[in-house]
């Protein structure tokens, strides 16, 4: 299992520490659309959740939205704040104003607790992120390195080692929580990157968790997201396995869909 840390991240991702307000699960981001730079990391998809939670109640104040006072208190005065109408309500208003986190993200923002918590370690400054002769992306990048970080600097074999084939029997026993699926070019068209994490092993079962966007949840209902992999055929490969998700199970998860679709699948592990 990941470290409690890590672990209590998560739960902060899956329910956004608004103040008084229960059950906000964190929207995706999908940055490459927006095609901010040089933002602030909690603008483009990177942010921790504290820092969405205060980008939230900024942009409230500041833009006179009503939804938030300068205290963080929720101003919906006319709603019951544990009702999911209002609890609909601020999702709506942090995917309206491009608030949320992408997979890399997420993946980071999760592992750097859990490996500053086992290994007194800071991953994002031990990873690979741009050659150095590039000085300039260079300089950029050790300033910034959350916000450059992406799923195929989590694919570089200078960052992290091959785990698992996925053609070859699936043996759950190899992985270690904090391993993560690496998908290239996958999704309609062949055009995105994802990384899931894998969360925890527990005998014939691995629990992962991500932040995606499914297509039959519209503009308001992705986000961070649990997900299980039974091992219900012993000798075959892990797309073999029975992949469940909110619920669906086969194609209808559509997680299990784009990893059958990538163009490269694997099961990694960061050196640090």
């Amino acid at each position: 299992m990941l470290s409690p840390q890590a672990e209590q991240m998560i739960y902060e991702y899956l329910n956004l520490p608004f103040k008084d307000i229960a059950g906000i699960r964190c929207p995706y981001l999908n940055n490459s659309r927006h095609n901010q730079r040089g933002q602030l990391r909690v603008l483009v998809g990177k942010g921790t959740p504290a820092e969405i939670v205060e980008e939230a109640h900024i942009i409230s104040v500041h833009y006179h939205n009503g939804l938030f006072d300068k205290n963080g208190n929720c101003c919906l005065h006319n709603d019951h704040i544990h009702h999911p109408a209002a609890v609909e309500k601020i999702r709506r208003f942090l995917i309206d104003n491009n608030l949320g986190i992408e997979c890399s993200g997420f993946v980071t923002q999760v592992l750097r607790v859990h490996f500053q918590e086992t290994k007194q370690k800071d991953i994002v400054n031990e990873m690979r992120l741009v050659n150095p002769a590039r000085l300039l992306r260079w300089l950029i990048s050790r300033l910034r390195p959350v916000e450059n970080i992406n799923v195929k600097t989590y694919a570089d074999s200078r960052n992290s080692i091959f785990v698992i084939d996925a053609k070859k029997a699936f043996d759950p026993a190899a992985l270690q929580a904090g391993d993560f699926i690496i998908l290239l070019e996958t999704g309609p068209g062949n055009k995105r990157n994802h990384i899931i994490l894998i969360r925890d092993i527990q005998k014939n079962v691995v629990h992962y968790v991500h932040a995606r966007a499914w297509t039959n949840e519209g503009q308001f209902g992705h986000g961070v997201s649990e997900g299980t992999i039974t091992i219900s055929k012993p000798k075959a490969g892990i797309l073999e396995q029975t992949w469940e998700e909110n619920g669906f199970t086969g194609n209808k998860n559509e997680t299990y869909l784009e990893a059958k679709q990538a163009k490269t699948f694997e099961i990694r592990r960061l050196k640090a």
